[in-house]
């Protein structure tokens, strides 16, 4: 198991790569063996690996783009985030863009969110991944 999990990191450049925790599924025979491996190689996830999901408790919905709206352009946005155990998001990374100044706002807004963070296993605020996915609909 760790000898297929250095090798991934060697093709990655030695940098993690943030892997879906049903990825790990085919190496890792416990939810322990993954708690570990997330540990040792950077933020884990919100998960039934003892650690709570944050809940966002003030999340204003992103502006949508006069462009956007004209264009009629509707969609999902998704960000891979880091919240942190102050609650705030951190390391956005967008994983699916959409056009017309759509994915901006929705970075800009997530960046604004304020969330009750993560509890780990030693019952204080941790850091943890997590996707957001924003949706702009016109209705």
């Amino acid at each position: 198991m760790a000898d297929q999990f250095s090798e991934a990191l060697a093709k990655s450049g030695g940098k993690f790569v943030v892997v879906d925790r049903t990825d790990f599924l085919q190496t890792l025979e416990t939810d322990a063996q993954l708690a570990q491996v997330l540990s040792k190689v950077g933020y884990p996830e919100a998960s039934p690996i003892g650690y709570t999901t944050p809940r966002c408790d003030y999340c204003p919905d992103p502006m949508y783009t006069r462009a956007a709206r004209h264009r009629h352009i509707q969609g999902v946005v998704v960000l891979r985030v880091v919240i942190g155990p102050d609650g705030r998001a951190h390391d956005i990374v967008v994983k699916k863009k959409l056009g017309l100044g759509l994915t901006e706002e929705a970075v800009k807004a997530v960046g604004k969110w304020k969330f009750a963070p993560a509890i780990g296993p030693n019952g204080k605020p941790a850091a943890v991944h997590m996707m957001i996915e924003i949706s702009f609909n016109l209705d």
